[in-house]
């Protein structure tokens, strides 16, 4: 059985390697074999290799712009047991933003994120801790919009009735209308905002293990902290200059790394 299924992985990457045009379901038909190979070769030295490879063909889904939560969720599990924790972390992170409600896929960053070796006891280069809890859902910027169109509803009828039927009622109903509007739309002005901020400044994540942080774009530059980064740490990009990036972590540390040692949420 495995042997076949062997054949069939080794069979599908020789025709992809044609050149030959591919159907968008015979890649996931592909990603999804190699993929369960992987599963039945755990605790062998030939899994990753095969998670790696359901990881390549769900990632030419993505550059095909067919992005879902489902194809991130798969794809982030095919980077984390193939043991690239930087992808991983990321392809979760690009998912949640579609769908940050997504319990399982909030459960396998935080997994992945577990695995990350810091440098430093204290809270440097560290993801800080919600304190949402994690059962509770997430408050999008829809809800919020969807929210205050309700709560103006909801101050127009009470405002109508009190002018129609109890002109000398107290306008209970038009002023909780009125907050409720003026809440919800605060809310979403910061939700827009955080989300024009993070598209201005896309999330960065480390790819190699003692990267460390410099104060100018080149390795000349002496040390801009004495700890090193290792792989999955995360931060946001600030600019980009030649082949480096100055990045700010999750503390507000700023330093430059070379981009071969990141990798950075760009379409």
């Amino acid at each position: 059985m495995i042997a076949s299924s062997v054949l069939l992985v080794a069979l599908n990457l020789a025709i992809s390697q044609n050149g030959e045009p591919q159907s968008n379901e015979q890649i996931l038909d592909r990603a999804q074999a190699a993929f369960q190979l992987g599963v039945k070769l755990r605790g062998t030295p030939e899994e990753s290799k095969h998670f790696q490879l359901a990881a390549d063909h769900y990632e030419q889904l993505r550059r095909r712009s067919l992005q879902s939560p489902a194809l991130f969720l798969n794809l982030g599990n095919a980077y984390l047991l193939a043991g690239d924790i930087p992808e991983a972390i990321l392809t979760y992170r690009r998912g949640l933003q579609l769908n940050p409600n997504n319990l399982e896929m909030r459960a396998n960053l935080a997994y992945a994120r577990d695995q990350v070796v810091y440098s430093s006891p204290d809270s440097f280069a560290r993801p800080p801790e919600s304190l949402w809890p994690p059962w509770l859902p997430r408050w999008t910027p829809g809800m919020s919009l969807g929210a205050t169109f309700l709560f103006y509803a909801i101050s127009w009828i009470g405002l109508a009735h009190r002018m129609a039927f109890r002109p000398g009622s107290s306008p209970w109903l038009p002023g909780i209308g009125a907050a409720g509007v003026l809440c919800f739309a605060i809310v979403f002005f910061f939700q827009m905002r955080a989300e024009k901020t993070e598209a201005e400044h896309p999330a960065v994540v480390i790819s190699a293990d003692q990267t460390y942080l410099h104060k100018g774009n080149h390795s000349l530059y002496s040390r801009a902290y004495d700890m090193a980064l290792n792989r999955g740490v995360e931060a946001r990009l600030l600019q980009v200059r030649g082949d480096w990036l100055q990045i700010e972590l999750t503390g507000g540390q700023v330093g430059w790394v070379s981009r071969k040692k990141a990798i950075v949420d760009l379409p």
